[in-house]
């Protein structure tokens, strides 16, 4: 579950990071 979140978060700043 914590992993799964960490995953989630780090693919959304991922994904900012490409928009920016």
């Amino acid at each position: 579950m914590l992993a799964s979140l960490i995953d989630s978060v780090s693919y959304f700043l991922f994904n900012v990071s490409i928009a920016v």
